[in-house]
């Protein structure tokens, strides 16, 4: 039989990550969290682990404002045939527990997500084939799987309590910096490759080709969510994105472009950024100074490797890159 690992992504959700490892101890053989949170929040859930056992092992990283950059890392210290990949605020249903150990035949399985502040329903891979999975750190990502899936029933699922997009101003702008620098036109042409099997790069700069590029990011982003109503939502957030870049000297502007097809030809920032080297990860984690927000170091570790064409490997090269003083 094969073995089952749980894969928990945690950044300051002490609750949500002892909710989820009360709910799955007993199911899978193995878990794993892939930690950023600050170093308080990191000690009490130490502290609150101590009851559990050898069977859950930690690994603290350095936050990058979002975990999808850190998905391969995570896939790396998990030694179980399939993983059941979650994040601290979600929660798999009974159903889904109780059978999680009978899906051995394929080698990545659809899972119904359901959306409590939106009020819709998301198809995400979430179970899959350690070996089978590659993910190229995009941010909400579904990752590719590389062989052969399955949806499973609706009556298996997992509830998604995390609010709407714009509930939180601090989270509205983190996502801004991180769109900027490094999803569009990166997923937009992720989505034309998916939808149509047809690469396209989008290379100018011009308001035309940004306005395209924003509709069908906003179509398709509502017909993910299965409610083409919320479109009005992604399109206030894409318009802010636009208002932002268009705003941008011509200079810098020309320096996203350039960056964002960088990732692209690279197959992904996990890529770009090495993050895919377990080494270099736990490196940078090593030399992280844990005062600078996650979304800011994601944003100085892209442009180390525009501007010296290597992957930062020791964050204090990034420090002096760009003349940062951490706080004593």
């Amino acid at each position: 039989m094969p073995s089952y690992g749980l894969l928990i992504f945690n950044r300051n959700e002490v609750v949500g990550t002892l909710r989820l490892i009360k709910l799955l101890n007993n199911t899978v053989d193995e878990i794993v969290i892939i930690d950023s949170s600050d170093p308080p929040k990191y000690r009490e859930l130490m502290d609150r682990l101590m009851k559990y056992g050898s069977k859950i092992i930690v690994f603290k990283t350095i936050p990058l404002g979002h975990v999808e950059p850190l998905r391969m890392y995570g896939l790396s210290k998990i030694s179980t045939d399939y993983v059941l990949l979650l994040d601290t605020d979600e929660i798999p249903n009974d159903k889904l527990i109780i059978n999680l150990r009978r899906y051995n035949e394929y080698d990545g399985y659809i899972i119904n997500r359901y959306e409590v502040a939106l009020r819709t329903i998301s198809e995400q891979v979430r179970l899959f084939k350690r070996n089978k999975v590659l993910f190229r750190g995009i941010i909400h990502e579904n990752p590719e799987i590389l062989g052969s899936k399955a949806k499973l029933s609706n009556g298996e699922y997992i509830i998604h309590l995390a609010g709407k997009l714009n509930a939180s101003a601090s989270n509205y702008s983190k996502y801004i910096i991180i769109e900027l620098f490094s999803r569009y036109p990166y997923l937009l042409n992720n989505l034309l490759i998916n939808r149509f099997k047809r690469k396209t790069y989008y290379k100018s700069t011009t308001i035309v080709h940004v306005l395209n590029a924003i509709l069908i990011l906003i179509y398709f982003k509502a017909m993910s969510l299965l409610k083409p109503g919320d479109a009005e939502m992604w399109f206030s957030y894409f318009m802010d994105l636009l208002k932002i870049f268009i705003n941008i000297p011509s200079k810098y502007r020309k320096i996203l472009m350039n960056i964002s097809q960088e990732i692209y030809e690279n197959n992904g920032i996990i890529n770009y950024l090495c993050l895919n080297n377990p080494n270099i990860v736990e490196s940078l984690t090593g030399t992280y100074t844990w005062d600078i927000p996650g979304h800011k170091v994601f944003q100085y570790l892209i442009l180390y490797r525009y501007k010296y064409k290597k992957c930062a490997q020791d964050f204090n090269d990034v420090l002096n890159a760009f003349h940062l003083k951490p706080h004593k």
